[in-house]
């Protein structure tokens, strides 16, 4: 009897421990869901390309003929003397450009200017605008961009050394003559990503 007692008991505690490892079981399960999204981007493209008279430069330094265009055959070659006068052309181009920007050229000639008195840059064919420098810098395109709006430009600069037809200039172009200096000039565009649309 004792013995039917002790097989009861245990067939008890297994249909309890079935019982219970059913409901411990169920305390673990839960619902699993994992969704992936991809997506991908691009940089904005940043395109800035200088042309000095026909000769494009994407490098960060390069060379430009300031010279251009000259129409003054009482010199020999491409020198500067009084009554010559010239023209030179940049261009720019921010086409495929796809952020707001900014366009900013300037001609650097401080010791041209200084040493030369009478040579002088205009914005017009007629010579009667002229560029004032600061600094020795000249200011020859300040133009702001639309992201869509990458665009190409041209911006023509004229010069010339007056000729003094009653002498009054006489004795400094002739020291400039007796100097025969030689000067540097410098073009420079810089092209800046703006923080909001122009």
């Amino acid at each position: 009897m004792k013995r039917n007692v002790l097989f009861k008991l245990a067939g008890l505690a297994i249909v309890l421990t079935l019982a219970t490892s059913s409901l411990v079981a169920s305390t673990f399960a839960k619902y699993v869901t994992e969704i992936t999204a991809t997506d991908s981007v691009s940089v904005a493209a940043w395109v800035v390309e200088l042309e000095d008279n026909g000769t494009t430069n994407t490098t960060y330094t390069t060379t430009f003929d300031l010279i251009g265009t000259l129409s003054d055959t009482g010199v020999n070659g491409n020198l500067l003397a009084p009554g010559t006068v010239g023209s030179f052309s940049v261009d720019y181009d921010t086409t495929g450009t796809e952020v707001a920007h900014n366009i900013l050229i300037e001609l650097d000639a401080a010791d041209l200017l200084t040493d030369l008195t009478y040579f002088k840059f205009y914005s017009d064919s007629d010579r009667t605008t002229l560029i004032t420098p600061v600094a020795g810098k000249l200011e020859l395109a300040d133009v702001d961009r639309a992201a869509s709006a990458g665009t190409t430009g041209t911006v023509t600069v004229y010069w010339g050394w007056a000729f003094s037809a009653d002498g009054t200039q006489d004795t400094a172009d002739t020291l400039d003559g007796i100097a025969a200096a030689d000067f540097d000039v410098t073009v420079t565009l810089t092209a800046t990503q703006l923080d909001v649309a122009p």
